[in-house]
């Protein structure tokens, strides 16, 4: 698995600031910061601009093959994204002097860590999800990113290690390695001033005075929830200081004991004081990091013969299994529309690769219109059925394709024939996309097949036998199930109708594909 760990560097500011300062999505302070572009995103969680900041390593331009990993640099209280002034400069200077392996740096707008790096109970400010639903896909949506959670980094000082730790806990899928220096570890039972002083303002403003909803978002929590993900899988390390009233070290090593509790592997460091942890962070610790450096990826693209390029890939289905896959795009950057394909029949790597490089239609048809093609298969099975697991794995192809740099994530459509037909009409009622083609859907509806069946159409054996399988399954004749769906637990694209969530066309196939001309 790659690896990606990474540097903290001193940041200014402290979590205990009498003020925090303003609140603003897109902060007024455009000052430069040397070897960063200021930059903003649409934020659909908000409707609105949000601003960031981004490094981008040496090289970057000329490399147009490189994939990078990501550091997101989350500030302390108070702290804009000039904050990362310090953490630039000394990647930067690692990257150049050939120590440090080159990624990209985000520097996260926090809110100045007044939510806690959470949405705000009150739902003003949903801090959250503008990172992970909105800044995570700009992210890998406009620069060449590792774009899987082996190539995603958090780290953060004082708040912003608060925030690492709640996101990295929270989101073990999309975070491979989570830095968490001197986070405030806050709570109620905190007596001391400077704890009950955070706690009296930070409780009210992210959290609406609501105790349960802290707990939800607490990072004790997530450990405790989501350890069996963590565990294995994520570089996790903790970095403490002492401090004269006693409470940031505790509670930091109540985090490291939780972790141990529950075989979580991780570092822990206990030092002497707040200048020393941020010392540690800087020069000293390149040689020990650089030996867990993600390294950038090349991309290992086929030459078509229409001057398009293609490359066999996979995406993380269900549970974390990976499914073939072959991606093919026009000559250029992009950003490109998209279609996701499916084939008819049962699994088949070599399916999805062959129907990935067709030169006819309608993949060749999509990339002379100037689209990108994912042609996917499904989770390997020995015989032909739809199960329903590929629903949602399909659910995952689409959101990878989506963080392909070359691809506009807003404009990515389906398109599937037969199983693939039968499977898309699943998943538009599961994912937003800009609209779908279903040639010959198989099994829109057992309960309609079977009294087509019964009318005396045309009925194929397999569509017989899967009426027969779901009868037998839900313990009920097709007739039974109709009266009362919900009961008997069956859904099917028709039962889902009202959920769809783009237009659709439905064809039935005649002697093959026709493109339009």
């Amino acid at each position: 698995m790659m690896r990606l760990a990474f540097l903290t560097f001193a940041v200014a500011g402290a979590l205990l600031a009498q003020g925090y300062g303003a609140v603003e999505w897109v902060e007024a302070d455009r000052a430069p910061l040397e070897g960063t572009q200021y930059k903003t995103f649409h934020s659909r969680t908000i409707g609105g601009d949000v601003n960031y900041r981004v490094y981008l390593p040496p090289g970057y331009g000329s490399n147009a093959g490189a994939r990078y990993p990501v550091l997101y640099e989350l500030p302390a209280s108070g702290q804009s994204t000039l904050g990362g002034a310090e953490v630039v400069k000394r990647v930067d200077q690692g990257i150049r002097s050939g120590r440090l392996a080159p990624m990209i740096v985000v520097l996260v707008n926090g809110l100045r860590g007044n939510t806690m790096y959470c949405d705000t109970r009150d739902g003003k400010l949903p801090l959250e999800s503008v990172i992970i639903k909105d800044l995570l896909p700009h992210i890998d949506g406009a620069y060449r990113t590792v774009a899987a959670r082996e190539g995603r980094a958090l780290d953060g000082f004082s708040m912003g290690g608060f925030g690492a730790a709640h996101l990295g806990f929270k989101y073990p899928d999309l975070f491979g390695t989570i830095s968490i220096m001197a986070p405030p570890l806050l709570g109620p039972e905190l007596k001391q001033p400077r704890p009950a002083q955070a706690w009296s303002r930070l409780f009210p403003m992210a959290m609406s005075g609501d105790l349960e909803y802290f707990r939800e978002n607490d990072p004790f929590t997530l450990v405790a929830k989501n350890a069996d993900k963590l565990r294995d899988r994520t570089v996790i390390r903790i970095v403490a200081h002492m401090e004269e009233e006693q409470w940031l070290w505790p509670q930091c090593e109540k985090l490291h004991k939780a972790l141990v509790d529950r075989m979580v592997q991780h570092e822990f460091y206990f030092l002497t004081n707040r200048s020393q942890c941020l010392n540690t962070m800087g020069d000293g610790a390149l040689a020990f990091f650089t030996s867990a450096l993600a390294r950038p990826a090349e991309d290992k693209w086929e030459h078509l013969p229409d001057g398009s390029l293609g490359m066999p890939t996979e995406f993380q289905g269900v549970g974390g299994l990976a499914i073939p896959a072959y991606i093919r795009k026009p000559p250029g950057a992009g950003p490109f529309p998209a279609i996701v394909m499916a084939h008819g029949g049962k699994y088949g790597k070599s399916v999805a690769e062959g129907m990935g490089r067709s030169p006819r239609g309608p993949v060749e048809d999509f990339i002379q219109a100037g689209w990108a093609v994912y042609a996917i298969t499904y989770r390997p099975s020995e015989k032909t059925a739809v199960v329903p697991l590929e629903f949602d794995d399909t659910v995952e192809a689409v959101k990878t394709l989506r963080r392909y740099p070359f691809v506009d994530p807003r404009r990515v459509g389906y398109m599937g024939g037969s199983h693939g037909g039968q499977v898309g009409s699943r998943v538009v009622s599961r994912v937003d996309l800009s609209g779908a083609v279903l040639c010959a859907p198989a099994a829109l509806d057992l309960i309609e097949d079977k009294k087509a069946a019964g009318r005396g159409e045309p009925v194929v054996g397999i569509l017989k036998k899967m009426v027969a399988d779901m009868e037998a399954a839900l313990g009920a004749k097709a007739e039974e199930i109709e009266k009362d769906p919900a009961k008997y637990g069956y859904s099917s694209a028709l039962t889902e109708i009202e959920q769809v969530r783009c237009p659709i066309l439905i064809g039935r196939q005649a002697g093959g594909y026709v493109p339009a001309r």
